[in-house]
């Protein structure tokens, strides 16, 4: 009996020793495999909500990532720019263009990208002067700004500059003015401005939108009209004349977005003068914009010279590329 009693005893005791020795080995196991599944998510893709239109977006880390679909560290988009200007048929060159360092990734992230595009007017002596002091006054502006302006201000803040400088010029007898578009972009932001008969486009998917009104004569007497609910004179095409421009006194007319516009991988902003176009149509101004900015420049300007139109006015475009790669 009592042999029995210690063998009973010693199995109770083996059964609890082993009960004992499993959980801690399941434990082991199972913080084991809660560390390797904490692990893998930490190198899982990243879903962040995209600001442009809710929809989940997933950016993907290197080692998974083929380059042309990784966002820029920076949070920036890669930027190219295409320029072009020619003269058309005109005894001299009345626009002029600006635009900030791109190339250099640390400007740009310091600064962001401004863009303009001045046409001088030819009504008035002086079209090419006031439209370099317009474009050598925007770039004084954003030089020297500290980063304490909103974009917003930042923009008009150059625009106003510029207009003080014109200004000046008529005052001292030169009697010039200039239509002015300019663009700020911060990162997959942007903010627009426009004074004059100027555009200002965006190629989205195909599209080719303007996203500014031309100041002249026939659009306010046309929206007046509409309020009115009187229709539009055949002739009003005719009137074509600026109702606003910089260099004008008691400036008023100024378009400009208080809140940025938010861009997309593969849009490109266009900015031209009217003697771009004026000449190039739609379908034409799209099959140029669907290759690279410095590409698409080039073949709008050789287009417009092509089409040898007579009393083909200067030409100016600006062509910024926007992309994730």
């Amino acid at each position: 009996m009592k042999i029995f009693i210690g063998v009973a005893v010693v199995l109770v005791i083996a059964a609890v020793a082993w009960y004992v020795v499993y959980w801690r080995k399941r434990s082991q196991e199972q913080a084991s495999d809660d560390a390797t599944q904490a692990s893998n998510e930490d190198t899982q893709p990243i879903v962040r909500a995209s600001a442009s239109n809710g929809d989940e977006k997933t950016v993907i880390d290197d080692n998974e990532a083929d380059g042309d679909d990784q966002i820029p560290d920076d949070g920036w988009p890669v930027i190219r720019v295409g320029t072009s200007s020619i003269c058309g048929s005109r005894k001299n060159q009345q626009d002029s263009l600006y635009c900030s360092e791109w190339k250099n990734r640390s400007s740009l992230t310091m600064r962001g990208l401004l863009a303009a595009v001045a046409d001088g007017i030819g009504g008035l002596s002086n079209g090419d002067l006031a439209s370099m002091t317009v474009a050598q006054s925007i770039r004084a502006s954003f030089l020297s700004e500290d980063g304490l302006r909103k974009p917003a201000e930042e923009i008009l803040y150059a625009a106003a500059n510029a207009q003080k400088k014109v200004l000046e010029l008529n005052r001292n007898g030169k009697m010039c003015g200039s239509t002015l578009v300019s663009v700020l972009i911060k990162k997959w932001s942007m903010w627009l401005l426009s004074i004059g008969d100027s555009r200002i486009a965006l190629y989205r998917a195909g599209v080719l939108l303007t996203l500014n009104r031309e100041h002249i004569m026939l659009r306010d007497n046309d929206e007046e009209r509409a309020i009115n609910g009187m229709t539009v004179p055949s002739d009003a095409h005719k009137n074509k004349a600026l109702t606003s421009f910089v260099g004008k006194e008691n400036l008023r007319q100024i378009d400009r977005t208080l809140e940025p516009m938010r861009l997309l991988p593969g849009d490109k902003i266009v900015l031209m003068s009217d003697g771009v176009f004026g000449t190039v149509n739609e379908d034409e101004m799209c099959a140029a914009l669907a290759c690279p900015p410095e590409e698409a420049a080039l073949r709008i300007t050789a287009l417009i010279e092509a089409k040898n139109k007579p009393a083909q006015d200067n030409a100016t475009i600006i062509v910024i590329g926007l992309s994730i790669a």
